[in-house]
């Protein structure tokens, strides 16, 4: 077989595969047969259910179904593949088949920003359309777009030709945008319904969410939905919705800019003057309130004659071989208890050590008169300092820091800059007034579980992280500030780019691709040693999902999708590193909704509506273009 030959634009980035043997040769045949016949390799998937009579077990036919739907993800994201030469080998002596999978470029030669954002587009839209066909997905489009003389999401989607008129009017007095334009934040509550159409506005939300260009995935942490209406129309059309969520739990540009990284760490107490001394009582003191958090009272550690009790990582360990057993067994209550077990175990065990080495450091600072500089570069001083500061940085994210997971314009306000004006709003003293509110008083289920009692932190929200959909070209983030001079605002709000992500994530698999080697996973192994639950750990989708390629033969780095996003942040308060660790209580004072409102009207919307070319687009869309049922067409 000649070896085939790519164009250069594909980056540098390449996955190896090893696909179990006899599924991975007819995935080959199948591959090559869509070649010669000028078909997209995306069609692979529907070729493999097409052959289900040419796979020898229910087993290898669920493999091919997984290698294939994984393939089509990556596909779509514009990867390709190269097999490599069988040579003639035999199944025994050569158990795999194996390939290479070659990553191509944020932006290649010679294409625009537009057509990169538009090559990424495409990889996303392809799980979104798996979504929509789903049954349940489209009787549910079917519902909210309504029939005759039932309410519909239509009634509160704003008419983009009256709408065009009416802005039209104001481009030679703007001062009456707000007569056309008035927004406020309404909050997506379980059981609350709209007031003009009598739906449910988690429904609303939902519709309005569909029509994004990813998948959405449901958070089981906290999550706050909104809707973004306009109280100047009709009906209070929806301009914009916006999702607040966990964060996730490691993010480079973020950590540092909160100080949670060793070296943005040792910045931060250099340039506020922080002794070793000092440090060393922080560290003492967030050491201490963890280890006086946990239950002790089902650990043996009483001596037993001349035998020793076993140790706190002895239980652990013994805890999690007992729940893999439990798991086995399909017994969930012994299996979420053994769990708890071992990292409450895990967790004491962890402190004992880094206490043990603090009073170490502690003496040594006393009797020596150390400084920061003197242990800055000492690998037993930096696993100590990374310890605390896996503590602090666990604590803010857990409860002081949120993710803006969803945030953009609802047509047709798509072209008015509305998306700007939701990420605003995020910032705003409503929305950390309702945040701080909802979680007053809740119980932190993790820490409380792994505690071994009950434990509530009140959310004080001090920070919003967010990330670019697209790694490359403009971002509605991009140079995102209110100032007193640009847009009278009274209080300075500014959305700050940080380092890019890495490039790593699960959002280029499809919803079909995780459900399939997941439960391919449970066919092989009888049971899930990843179930999403509370307290499994950190990324629990990005592990599974990990374990569960690795399964068919996908080596991990195939998780690097080579889409480096940006990352944001708007600090809600004075400065976050001293809220963090200096306990500074200062608070900030937020712009209210109505006052960002107006200045995002002077600052963007007063200029786009006097470009006559933006309001004669507007004026030519037609709201049939919103309608997911013309976007998907079910299949037959």
């Amino acid at each position: 077989m000649k070896s085939q030959k790519f164009p250069t634009f594909f980056s540098s980035g390449s996955s190896r595969m090893n696909l179990p043997y006899q599924a991975g040769l007819k995935i080959r045949a199948l591959v090559s047969k869509l070649k010669q016949t000028n078909k997209p390799e995306t069609e692979l998937f529907d070729q493999v259910l097409n052959h289900r009579e040419a796979f020898a077990s229910e087993i290898e036919f669920l493999e091919a179904q997984g290698i294939a739907s994984t393939l089509c993800d990556v596909f779509a994201n514009g990867w390709k593949i190269k097999f490599d030469d069988l040579n003639e080998v035999s199944e025994s002596s050569f158990p795999y088949v194996k390939a290479t999978l070659l990553k191509p470029s944020m932006r290649n030669p010679g294409e625009t920003l537009n057509e990169a954002k538009a090559r990424a587009r495409k990889g996303l839209l392809l799980g979104v359309e798996q979504v929509l066909k789903e049954e349940s997905n489209q009787e549910f489009i079917a519902k909210m777009e309504g029939s005759r003389g039932k309410p519909s999401i239509l009634q509160l989607i704003d008419n983009p030709s009256d709408l065009s008129e009416e802005l039209e009017k104001c481009q030679d007095d703007t001062t009456k945008m707000n007569q056309v334009i008035d927004p406020y934040i309404q909050f997506v509550e379980a059981n609350t319904k709209d007031k003009y159409t009598g739906i449910k506005l988690k429904d609303l939300w939902r519709y309005c969410r569909l029509t994004w260009s990813m998948e959405y995935n449901h958070s089981p942490a906290r999550e706050v939905r909104m809707l973004i209406r306009n109280k100047a129309r009709v009906g209070h059309p929806i301009m914009g919705i916006a999702m607040l969520t966990n964060p996730i739990s490691n993010l480079s540009g973020r950590d540092e800019h909160m100080a949670t990284t060793y070296e943005s760490f040792i910045s931060f107490i250099q340039e506020k003057s922080i002794s070793l001394t000092k440090l060393i009582v922080m560290m003492k003191e967030t050491f201490k309130e963890e280890e006086g958090l946990i239950s002790t009272k089902d650990f043996n550690k009483t001596k037993s004659g001349s035998r020793m009790a076993p140790s706190y990582a002895e239980i652990a360990a013994l805890a999690k071989a007992n729940r893999e057993q439990a798991l086995e067994n399909d017994d969930d209550a012994s299996a979420d208890y053994f769990l708890f077990h071992s990292k409450r175990a895990q967790k004491l065990s962890d402190l004992e050590s880094a206490l043990k080495d603090l009073k170490l450091l502690e003496n040594q600072t006393r009797q020596e008169k150390l400084s920061i500089v003197d242990v800055d570069q000492n690998n037993n001083f930096k696993l100590l300092v990374k310890r605390f500061l896996t503590s602090k940085r666990r604590e803010v994210i857990s409860q002081d820091v949120m993710d803006v997971s969803v945030c953009g314009a609802i047509f047709p306000y798509n072209s008015l800059l509305v998306g700007k004006l939701v990420a605003y709003l995020m910032a705003s003293e409503d929305v950390r007034k309702y945040v701080n509110k909802k979680y007053e008083a809740a119980e932190n289920v993790i820490r409380s579980k792994t505690a071994g009692k009950q434990i509530k932190k009140p959310t004080n929200l001090k920070g919003l992280t967010t990330t670019s959909l697209y790694g490359v070209g403009s971002s509605q983030y991009n140079r995102l500030k209110l100032l007193k001079q640009n847009s009278g605002i009274a209080n300075a709000l500014e959305w700050k780019e940080l380092k890019s992500t890495e490039g790593y994530g699960t959002y280029h698999f499809s919803k079909r691709t995780k459900k399939i080697i997941s439960d391919l996973e449970i066919k092989k192994k009888k049971f899930k040693n990843v179930n999403q639950h509370f307290g499994e750990g950190a990324s629990p989708k990005m592990r599974e999902l990990k374990a569960n390629l690795k399964r068919i033969g996908f080596t991990e780095d195939v998780i690097k999708h080579e889409q480096k996003r940006r990352t944001y942040f708007v600090d809600l308060t004075k400065d976050i590193r001293e809220s963090i660790f200096l306990k500074n209580r200062r608070s900030k004072k937020l712009n209210k909704a109505p006052e960002i409102g107006k200045a995002w009207m002077k600052r963007h919307l007063q200029q786009r509506i006097c470009n006559k070319e933006i309001l004669s687009s507007l004026k030519e869309e037609k709201i049939e273009n919103f309608l997911l049922s013309n976007k998907f067409k079910k299949k037959n």
